[in-house]
């Protein structure tokens, strides 16, 4: 339960991160624009990034908790997109999403497509049904997605917003043509 799945999207492969993926997203993660809001995180070599994936491919060695990391390839080209994790609070019953696209796939719908797929599978394996995402609050392409995503700003604190999702995912409207002949009157 606690490692990763490979996940896949309509544009993207979602493979669980690997020591591995380090040398071939460094030049993407080596560049300041990704840190823009949360430079406190950026990793100062690429020894620091492959001893982060080192810890997220180990999991985390608490139990109530689960970690899931991915490193998210563009299918046609093949190439690394985006970062995504979710951090599963059993206890609590809620999980948090993050979401980090790199700098030259932004603005193409990758994370959108991939925090939904990463929260459809987090409620089928663990029946969670609130989740959560905190950004900083200058950071308008992340909560406008979120908001897209149908999660509502809950909290304001210390720059950082945070959005809940709750319940059930709202199916989308059926077509017209999936719905059958309509009730006619006898």
């Amino acid at each position: 339960m606690n490692a990763t799945p490979a996940l896949r999207t309509e544009h993207l492969d979602l493979e669980p991160v690997r020591v591995a993926h380090a040398q071939e997203v460094w030049t993407q993660l080596d560049d300041e624009r990704m840190w823009r809001y949360f430079a406190q995180l950026r990793p100062k070599t690429i020894g620091d990034l492959r001893a982060l994936y080192a810890k997220w491919e180990r999991g985390c060695p608490d139990a109530g908790e689960v970690w899931w990391n991915w490193l998210c390839r563009e299918r046609i080209s093949g190439e690394p997109a985006a970062a995504m994790q979710a951090t599963i609070m059993l206890d609590e019953r809620l999980a948090y999403v993050a979401y980090a696209v790199y700098v030259r796939h932004q603005r193409k719908g990758f994370a959108r497509e991939a925090v939904q797929a990463i929260v459809e599978r987090v409620r089928e394996t663990f029946g969670i049904t609130r989740f959560l995402a905190v950004m900083d609050t200058r950071n308008e392409p992340s909560y406008r997605l979120a908001e897209s995503l149908g999660f509502t700003r809950t909290e304001m604190r210390d720059g950082e917003y945070t959005y809940e999702l709750k319940g059930a995912p709202a199916e989308p409207p059926r077509p017209p043509s999936e719905m059958g002949p309509p009730n006619q009157a006898r």
